[in-house]
């Protein structure tokens, strides 16, 4: 299937050797961009959230036989992320790791 251009809203863009980023065609607006690293950093306006392999005892059981291992995938992630008892406004709002 051929895409269309009213098909697409995210867009990935690459501008020249070292920048790129996310932009909503349909928002009007870049969402997150890094910079090169000539220019020293980077500048996003989505949230960023920390989660270690401990969080996904929220969602997961653990891998029989170590209590302390889950095989978690990315599919995953978007679950915890999601469920009731993460707390990501708190991660959001104080840095929390």
């Amino acid at each position: 299937m051929k895409l269309k251009r009213q098909d697409i809203d995210l867009v990935h863009v690459i501008w020249g050797p070292d920048d790129q980023g996310v932009v909503s065609l349909r928002q009007r607006k870049w969402l997150f961009y890094v910079w090169g690293r000539h220019f020293g950093g980077h500048h996003s306006t989505i949230p960023t959230v920390g989660i270690s392999d401990e969080d996904f005892r929220i969602v997961m059981k653990p891998v029989e036989g170590d209590p302390d291992c889950f095989e978690a995938t990315w599919d995953d992630v978007v679950r915890l992320l999601n469920h009731n008892r993460f707390p990501l406004m708190n991660r959001l709002e104080n840095g929390v790791p």
